[in-house]
């Protein structure tokens, strides 16, 4: 973007709330695992709906890509993929999590009636959702990996759904120290620190992406 006084606007900051923790390369680890998306029957789009809030470019059913309300992403990787399939895509959240949408209504110029598109059993914040597609991971047995897997001290989580189905799987990662991007990963991992016992205030750090966690944490 650009100022009126001609700055040119191409930096995206999140200034910590407390130092980084710092690991060499070895320790970090950027979590990732076979994703399974299928689609599922779901309700209709309610009538009286005026903007749809997209988590993830699969969560648009195909039959609404010509969808004339108003169209919020989750994150930029969704405009650009729903942008490719044709779609005209006002806006994104960029990240920061759903309670951003009140910026789309000033916009907007009056309380939009948003629908959030996302996978069953998607985090339920305060705006009103349709589940598309179930989600399922494929967790490999980290225990025998060459590289040991439970000896990383940093963890990076792209999604509140992975990390749930890794700690489910391995619990003693709950310990570690965890990390995340802003907006509903950022909660979810929260609320499941929280609630199996995890020092969620003292394990849990928040960064814009991966490559800001990996550039601040990396010795």
């Amino acid at each position: 973007g650009l100022t009126n006084e001609g700055e040119v606007l191409n930096r995206n900051d999140h200034q910590m709330s407390r130092p980084s923790p710092r690991y060499s390369n070895s320790e970090l680890c950027e979590v990732a695992a076979t994703v399974n998306r299928k689609r599922i029957p779901h309700d209709k789009i309610p009538q009286d709906t005026q903007g749809l809030f997209i988590a993830r470019a699969e969560a648009l059913p195909e039959d609404h890509l010509n969808y004339q309300g108003l169209v919020w992403t989750a994150g930029l990787q969704t405009w650009k993929k729903l942008a490719q399939k044709g779609v005209w895509v006002h806006g994104s959240t960029e990240g920061w999590g759903e309670q951003e949408l009140a910026q789309a209504d000033t916009l907007a110029g009056q309380p939009v009636a948003w629908l959030k598109l996302t996978h069953k059993g998607g985090y339920q914040g305060g705006t009103p959702t349709l589940a598309t597609y179930e989600v399922s991971y494929e967790i490999p047995d980290w225990h025998h990996a060459e590289e040991k897997f439970t000896e990383k001290k940093c963890f990076y989580w792209s999604s509140g759904s992975l990390f749930m189905a890794v700690l489910d799987k391995y619990p003693e990662l709950i310990d570690k120290v965890h990390a995340c991007g802003p907006g509903n990963t950022e909660k979810i991992i929260r609320e499941y620190l929280l609630q199996k016992g995890g020092a969620a205030d003292k394990n849990l750090y928040v960064f814009l992406n991966a490559d800001d966690w990996r550039f601040q944490c990396q010795k």
